[in-house]
């Protein structure tokens, strides 16, 4: 939480108000990807696109297999 909701939303906040934007575009790689994931879920309103690369998410709802909320969001991009 502190990481996420201090840290994390203390530099997205910095980056919005030096560039002039409402949106960033934000990338996690491995642990990071899980910490945006994090964020955008509690910030959509701060994040225009969201990248992950090699975060270590299981998308698929324990015995239903392709039936997870972020399983059905990706196979629907």
């Amino acid at each position: 939480e502190d990481y996420i909701d201090g840290y994390l939303d203390n530099c997205v906040d910095a980056i919005r108000t030096r560039h002039g934007i409402d949106q960033i575009n934000l990338l996690g790689i491995c642990q990071g990807g899980v910490f945006s994931l994090c964020y955008a879920a509690t910030h959509p309103e701060k994040i225009k696109n969201l990248i992950t690369m090699v975060a270590p998410v299981d998308f698929h709802v324990k015995g239903t297999a392709g039936c997870g909320l972020l399983n059905s969001w990706c196979q629907s991009m």
